[in-house]
């Protein structure tokens, strides 16, 4: 029998701050990428989860857990995180992003990091 699926949504519903973050590499489906977009991917492939709700857990929620000001993942005047690009086309780039494979390419932000850190 399978695992039975995680309880992200009725948590959500709840009110939970509910975060992506790349603490386990249990929560993904393939072990050779371990990142936030990777797990946002799978849930939104698997579970048809809402792009924009995977946007806020892998950013606002996830700020909000460790306790950073929400305005350093928002774009929005004053001190930012970084910046990530990710190629997406169509109507709904976010959805285009999150159904595709491409990976992240760094544009802004005090924190660069090499260019394969992000593959």
């Amino acid at each position: 029998a399978g695992e039975a699926p995680h309880a992200y949504r009725s948590m959500l519903a709840g009110g939970v701050n509910v975060a992506l973050g790349t603490d386990s590499i249990l929560c993904l489906d393939t072990p050779d990428r371990i990142s936030t977009l990777d797990e946002m991917r799978l849930l939104r492939r698997r579970d048809g989860t809402d792009p924009v709700t995977l946007l806020a857990m892998a950013t606002i929620h996830g700020a909000r857990a460790l306790g950073f000001d929400e305005g350093l993942v928002e774009f929005s005047p004053g001190p930012m995180l970084g910046v990530l690009a990710v190629d997406g086309a169509g109507d709904d780039p976010l959805d285009a992003a999150l159904r595709g494979n491409a990976p992240p390419r760094w544009v802004a932000g005090p924190f660069p990091c090499p260019p394969d850190a992000l593959r």
